[in-house]
């Protein structure tokens, strides 16, 4: 949808930039999912209320927006049949019965050919739920420190290198979008809950606060062509934006709670944001086909940030966090009469 984007250097680094994104939620997801963990044992609800809610925040939009996507697909081919398939959509090659059914399923992490066809994004959804299933499966003394969830991250960044190693000789896309790739950023997360629920981690360290807080800023803005092989620069991206979410608190200190909240209502809009957003492109686009409508690179990226942008964030707002909420609040009112039937 972006046609000659090489031809503009400047805004190619800061696409580069920006492409590592997706590992800095993956950051923030563990520090979530870590944080709702807790909450979840201490309230008595266990591993199987953690894993339902956690299935309640993610399935039903998956759903959503996996078909769609297919129903988009056929709609545009009614309207415009000679159009080109969007990069990472739904296409005549990909959309089959089996296909379908691996999505279904969530099991496209697992089959390079379909990993982005149906659903461009759900790389990143199937890699999450993987990892809810693998953080509750772990024995519960694994998950307690600091120091076992650092045993947890050297194991993780071993995996994903001889994945990397291994998987990326046949499949070299693939090794960057698979689960034991993305590991690292999600046990990072946990590890930075673990180290902020030290006992005496803020009163100790709050003097280096904000030194941390602006080197890895500075290392984050500033690293973008450097060599981290075998694995991608993206995990150094991790461990700096790390430092930051383990350092933040001292920066708020005087509004306890604050950085939590915001945090959570950033991973809670961000997967809905992202998928309306990418609806509306997709349909913007085939609009532009259709009607001839010729526009430069600068008119359709200015089109995007004043027009498409707001206006998923509108709908997301609107239509996408009710239903968000619908299912979560369903969760957590069957849970509580679970817990007051277990009481009596």
């Amino acid at each position: 949808m972006t046609p000659r984007l090489d031809e503009y250097p400047k805004l190619l680094l800061l696409v580069q930039r920006l492409s590592v994104g997706m590992q800095l939620f993956f950051v923030l997801s563990g520090y979530l999912v870590a944080t709702s963990f807790d909450r979840c044992i201490s309230n008595g609800e266990g591993v199987g209320g953690f894993l339902l809610r956690r299935a309640a925040k993610l399935l039903p939009l998956y759903f959503i927006f996996l078909h769609l996507n297919i129903g988009l697909f056929f709609i545009f081919q009614e309207l415009a049949p000679d159009l080109q398939p969007f990069r990472n959509s739904p296409s005549t090659e990909n959309l089959i019965l089996n296909n379908y059914i691996v999505h279904l399923l969530l099991l496209q992490g697992f089959v390079p050919a379909w990993l982005n066809t149906l659903l461009d994004g759900s790389w990143s959804i199937v890699n999450e739920a993987y990892f809810y299933i693998i953080f509750a499966a772990l024995p519960m003394v694994m998950l307690r420190t600091s120091l076992a969830i650092a045993k947890i991250y050297a194991v993780s960044l071993g995996f994903a290198i001889l994945f990397v190693l291994l998987i990326g000789r046949y499949y070299e896309g693939y090794s960057h979008y698979g689960f034991f790739s993305q590991l690292p950023c999600f046990v990072l997360g946990v590890f930075v809950r673990r180290i902020k629920a030290e006992p005496g981690f803020e009163e100790s360290f709050a003097p280096w606060s904000v030194p941390v807080f602006i080197v890895a800023m500075l290392l984050m803005v500033g690293w973008v062509k450097g060599e981290s092989k075998p694995l991608d620069e993206s995990h150094v991206y991790a461990i700096c934006f790390a430092a930051l979410l383990l350092f933040s608190s001292a920066l708020v200190r005087h509004a306890p709670g604050l950085l939590n909240k915001v945090l959570a209502s950033f991973g809670r809009q961000s997967y809905a944001l992202f998928l309306v957003h990418l609806v509306f492109l997709k349909i913007w686009w085939t609009l532009v086909e259709i009607n001839g409508l010729q526009m430069n690179f600068s008119t359709a990226l200015l089109t995007n940030i004043l027009i498409a942008v707001p206006l998923s964030w509108l709908v997301s707002k609107i239509l996408v966090d009710p239903i968000d909420r619908y299912f979560v609040h369903r969760a957590d009112d069957w849970l509580k009469q679970q817990f007051q039937h277990i009481s009596r």
